[in-house]
C-alpha cells in the first residue's frame, strides 16, 4: 500500500512542452521546475510524505491576506462541485518580518488544509496554472504539500488538544450562562415570589396565633371575676339583716 501518497505526486505539475505551458510566462515554468524538482528530493527522506488534504499554493499577491485566500479556495471548490459543502481545517501564509511590518516572503507562498481530500483535489484543479485567478504572468502554483511524519502528528495532537480546550471553555461558559439564567429567568423569579408569599404566609400565621392567644387570656380574666362577684353576693345574702332573729 502507499502509505506516502506518492501516487499525488505529479499532482498539479505542468511540463514545459506540454500543452498546459502554453502561454505561460518564463517565471513561471522556472518556478513550476524548481518547486517539482524540490519535491522530489524531499520524498528521498522515508519519514516524508505528500499530504491528500493539504495544498500549497505558490505566487500569492503580496497583499492577500488569510482570509481571501480562505474565500477563493472555498469558492473554487463550489465551482467545480456545487453541492459540496467545503471545510477548511487550517490556512496559513508564510510571512517575513521586514522591520515593524509584515510582508510575504520572495516566494509568497500559502498552505490550505481541508477535510475531505475531494474537495483539495477540486481547489486544485480549479485554481492551478488558471490565467483568470491573479493574473496571466503569475499564475496559481498549486500542488500537495509535503510533510514529515513526526511534524504532522504533533501537529494533530495540538489540534486535538485546542479542539478539546474549546470545547471545555464552551462547557464552562454554558454552564454559567444556564445558571444566570436560572438565577434571573422567568422560573428563577416565580420561585422567588413563591418563596416571599410563603414566608408573609408564615408570618401571618405567627401573627393570628399571638392575637388568638391574647384573646382567650382577656377572656379568661373577665370569667374570673364574674365568678367572684357571684359568690360575694351569695355571701351577703346568707347573712340576717338587722333586727332578724335567726
Amino acid at each position: 500500500p502507499d502509505k506516502r501518497n506518492l501516487y499525488l505526486t505529479d499532482e498539479g505539475y505542468i511540463a514545459p512542452n506540454s500543452t498546459a505551458a502554453e502561454g505561460m510566462s518564463d517565471g513561471d515554468l522556472q518556478a513550476r521546475e524548481r518547486s517539482h524538482r524540490e519535491k522530489l528530493e524531499k520524498l528521498k527522506n522515508p519519514n516524508m510524505f505528500v499530504s491528500m488534504t493539504r495544498l500549497m499554493i505558490r505566487n500569492l499577491p503580496a497583499d492577500m491576506t488569510k482570509g481571501q485566500l480562505r474565500v477563493l479556495c472555498t469558492k473554487a471548490v463550489r465551482e467545480r462541485a456545487t453541492k459540496a459543502r467545503p471545510k477548511i481545517v487550517q490556512c496559513k501564509i508564510l510571512y517575513a518580518d521586514q522591520g515593524n511590518r509584515k510582508v510575504l516572503k520572495s516566494s509568497e507562498r500559502g498552505f490550505i488544509e481541508f477535510s475531505d481530500h475531494e474537495h483539495a483535489m477540486c481547489c486544485l484543479r480549479m485554481l492551478n496554472n488558471n490565467p483568470e485567478v491573479f493574473t496571466p504572468q503569475r499564475r496559481p502554483i498549486v500542488e500537495f504539500a509535503v510533510e514529515n511524519t513526526l511534524k504532522a502528528k504533533l501537529s494533530k495532537q495540538k489540534m486535538a488538544e485546542n479542539a478539546l480546550k474549546g470545547k471545555a471553555n464552551n462547557n464552562s461558559n454554558n454552564k454559567k450562562r444556564k445558571g444566570e439564567e436560572r438565577e434571573n429567568g422567568p422560573a428563577a423569579k416565580e420561585r422567588k415570589k413563591a418563596s416571599e408569599e410563603e414566608e408573609e404566609g408564615s408570618r401571618k400565621e405567627t401573627r393570628d396565633k399571638k392575637q388568638q392567644q391574647k384573646g382567650r387570656k382577656g377572656k379568661k380574666g373577665r370569667g374570673d371575676g364574674g365568678e367572684d362577684a357571684k359568690s360575694e353576693k351569695s355571701e351577703k345574702s346568707e347573712k340576717p339583716e338587722k333586727g332578724e332573729k335567726r
